[in-house]
């Protein structure tokens, strides 16, 4: 996600042609388009929202890349006069190189692209998409060749987990800009598949931090996403929130003006030690649904509250 930048990030369609078993949208393969309405507040608000000091627009879904509303509705934010377009996309349609030039020519020039695994029997198998491995790969190949940035997300699972590590190596050849790693929100489709899925906070620790001393010596920047600091101690600078500006979410006719905050107020929970976190006013908790799976004597065995947070 953009980093600093008051940033529009539009939830473009329900389409997807992936079905992840960890999808927190509960979306994967729904057959019908956003309709005339939602379509219609989607522009008013990319519209609106250029005079309203925003300077970038981050498009998902869904996998935005297969509605055939996607191009159109580029040329418009590009005739708006926005500065920057992020696409976030599992990327398979990507392999298409025409596709990729065209999408270049639109001013897309961040390609947030969803990679789970380092084979492809590990991706395939969290995406339900055989081949989609090989093809997500391609995609990423052309978007450098086509001198886009490409930021790969990764969502940490208990099938991938221990390969994240060797996917900074890998990612480098590729020539991948950034390695986001997301904390798995177990809702949705995800919370049906909880215990196989969700990584413990001890299996956190134990595979995360190696990533980024391998990232940082491959000179590959790391954000992480939805982990709480003290998760990971150590690691607070690279906390994805702390460095972003104010995003705001439309989706399917709801508005969020600020979504970090509407993510710790309605998605998260806080324990009682929480109040003795230097970490206490920028970090919102824990995901609600780990907590009333887990508990909380699980994270307070695994984590003290911090007691300084880098600047």
């Amino acid at each position: 996600m953009p980093r600093g930048k008051k940033t529009l990030s539009v939830h473009f369609t329900d389409l997807c042609n992936n079905d992840c078993v960890f999808c927190v949208v509960g979306i994967p393969q729904r057959s019908q388009e956003l309709d005339a309405a939602a379509e219609e507040r989607i522009t008013r608000a990319i519209r609106e929202g250029k005079d309203q000091g925003f300077e970038v627009v981050n498009v998902h879904g869904g996998e935005p890349t297969v509605s055939p509303r996607l191009l159109p509705a580029l040329e418009m934010i590009r005739d708006c006069g926005y500065p920057e377009v992020h696409l976030q996309t599992n990327g398979r349609r990507l392999e298409d190189v025409r596709f990729v030039r065209r999408l270049r020519e639109l001013n897309v020039t961040i390609f947030i692209v969803s990679m789970h695994g380092r084979c492809a029997e590990t991706h395939d198998g969290l995406t339900g998409a055989p081949g989609g491995f090989a093809q997500t790969v391609r995609g990423i190949v052309n978007v450098k060749e086509a001198g886009g940035i490409v930021q790969t997300n990764t969502v940490v699972t208990r099938p991938n987990l221990g390969e994240v590590e060797a996917m900074v190596d890998w990612l480098a050849e590729l020539g991948v800009d950034c390695l986001n790693v997301s904390n798995l929100h177990p809702a949705g489709t995800a919370l049906l598949h909880f215990e196989a899925l969700t990584p413990t906070v001890r299996e956190l620790q134990l595979h995360l931090p190696p990533v980024l001393r391998k990232a940082l010596d491959r000179r590959i920047r790391v954000t992480l996403e939805g982990f709480p600091p003290c998760f990971l101690p150590g690691l607070e600078a690279h906390h994805l929130a702390r460095h972003d500006g104010i995003i705001s979410v439309e989706i399917r006719g709801a508005w969020i003006d600020d979504y970090e905050r509407w993510m710790d107020e309605v998605q998260k929970v806080k324990d009682g030690q929480c109040g003795e976190c230097a970490a206490a006013a920028s970090c919102g908790g824990v995901y609600k649904e780990y907590v009333e799976r887990r508990g909380w004597s699980e994270i307070r065995a695994c984590c003290a509250p911090l007691t300084a947070v880098p600047s």
